[in-house]
């Protein structure tokens, strides 16, 4: 595969910003499997580092995946497509962030107590209600516009995955030029976390799960 020419539109796909996260805000080195990392917890993008031209900060994260392929099954971007075009429309809502009372805004909490010593302490730490930004969500409000429901689960051998995240996939390979992917792993196994994982040369994605039983009306991408 050629070097990726647009890497920073590629993981700002990928990560989140919005969260105070040393892994899900930025890309990084993953020094576990020597790949460039971009996730924001639900969704990865791994790539060779021969890939791309950016210096990224080295950290850890390891994911549990099985050591052998566990499938080998082609996923066309057609067929993403195809079952995105089936999401349902809802009514948009929108947010507006509120001032944290917890922390009155300022984005940490204070804490005091005695060690094993007798000792004094006073602590200061990001608040765990707002993750150190001083605000939250605000109650939700009607726009009375329709837009698509990325919540709605897909279904994709066998199990089923958040609408959102192939909505990013998608983006993801026509960004970088890619027609098809090889599914290795599958995201069987309800309950233990196992990861989808799709790959092209020199690419992965993991995807994780949605653990639920009864889907009505499934939207299905065909294999």
């Amino acid at each position: 595969m050629k070097k990726i020419s647009n890497e920073k539109k590629l993981f700002d796909l990928f990560c989140d910003k919005r969260v105070n996260n040393k892994y899900y805000s930025e890309p990084f080195l993953n020094a576990v499997y020597n790949e460039v990392w971009a996730t924001d917890g639900h969704i990865v993008a791994a790539v060779k580092p021969e890939l791309v031209s950016g210096c990224y900060p080295e950290k850890t994260l390891p994911l549990d995946i099985p050591s052998e392929k566990t499938c080998d099954r082609i996923i066309t971007l057609n067929a993403i497509k195809d079952a995105l075009t089936k999401l349902p429309m809802i009514e948009e809502e929108e947010i507006e962030e509120e001032e944290c009372t917890e922390c009155d805004g300022w984005g940490k909490v204070e804490c005091e107590y005695y060690d094993s010593h007798g000792s004094f302490h006073e602590v200061k730490a990001d608040c765990p209600i707002c993750d150190g930004t001083g605000y939250v969500d605000g109650t939700p409000k009607k726009t009375g516009e329709k837009v698509v429901d990325y919540d709605t689960p897909i279904k994709l051998d066998g199990d089923y995955f958040k609408g959102r995240l192939f909505d990013i996939l998608a983006q993801a390979m026509e960004l970088i030029g890619l027609e098809r992917l090889t599914m290795t792993h599958h995201g069987h196994g309800v309950g233990k976390g196992k990861a989808c994982e799709l790959q092209a040369d020199g690419v992965r994605f993991f995807l994780a799960p949605m653990l639920v039983d009864d889907v009505q009306n499934v939207i299905e991408i065909e294999l």
